[in-house]
């Protein structure tokens, strides 16, 4: 008889959670951050930590980019409440703070970037009406692009900067990229047949993936196609070392 450890395990510091962990993020000193309802969870090599979110705050389960880590090792909230200031949640206080943008309006994290700062949606009304897409590191907002239109492409749902500089966006009902100084919405047109685009990764090869209604469709550099299907809607990818890419 030989008995096999399960493949999956949950750990015991946090076999207790049942909350939904919708954002899986990992920092400049390689620690991993969890984002879990009402909860904001790290993993510091062998030692987890739990950290209740402020009260009237929670994570967006249907958002995959809601952890984004500055440089100086805090890491800015995406959260749901009606405080429209960005949280910042410092490790070494195990405290948060509250930024204000100088326009008004409301702050919303879309991920990290290079060089320590981090990708930031800017608006004042709805933000399906519009919002400005500004870099964030920690001190300073600076704006990258303001379409000064909606961005057609329904609710926000993902963000990428490619190894050349594009900057693709998806939404619930659509697709954008930012290339050459020029904005515009990718569609049938152009032979993406997605509707949505929740997640984006881009492979080694510098060939685009975007993880859509049951599909994930890959873009060369001048077709599309679809790489894989029935796999529901696919919130996020990510490449192993082996070149392999998990999807869930």
């Amino acid at each position: 008889v030989r008995y096999a450890s399960p493949l999956w395990e949950t750990p015991a510091p946090v076999a207790a959670i049942r909350d939904t962990v919708s954002c899986i993020q990992e920092d400049s000193q390689g620690r991993l951050w969890f984002a879990a309802d009402s909860r904001l969870i790290l993993l510091d090599q062998d030692t987890w930590k739990t950290f209740s979110l402020p009260p009237g705050h929670r994570f967006p389960s249907y958002q995959s980019q809601t952890l984004a880590p500055l440089g100086d090792g805090r890491i800015a909230l995406h959260t749901l409440s009606e405080n429209p200031r960005l949280p910042l949640f410092n490790p070494d206080t195990a405290q948060y703070e509250f930024v204000s943008h100088p326009g008004g309006g409301w702050i919303r994290p879309s991920g990290p970037r290079t060089a320590g700062s981090v990708w930031i949606r800017h608006g004042t009304g709805e933000e399906d009406d519009g919002f400005r897409l500004e870099i964030f590191d920690g001190r300073e907002f600076r704006v990258f692009l303001d379409p000064g239109q909606p961005w057609n492409i329904g609710s926000f749902r993902s963000l990428m900067e490619t190894s050349r500089g594009d900057l693709w966006i998806g939404g619930s009902n659509g697709l954008g990229c930012y290339q050459d100084g020029q904005y515009r919405n990718i569609n049938a047109e152009d032979g993406f047949s997605g509707t949505g685009a929740f997640c984006l990764h881009e492979r080694e090869n510098g060939r685009i993936w975007v993880g859509a209604r049951n599909r994930i469709h890959e873009f060369d550099g001048a077709t599309w196609r679809v790489v894989l299907s029935r796999v529901d809607s696919v919130r996020s990818m990510a490449a192993a070392g082996d070149g392999s890419v998990w999807v869930a």
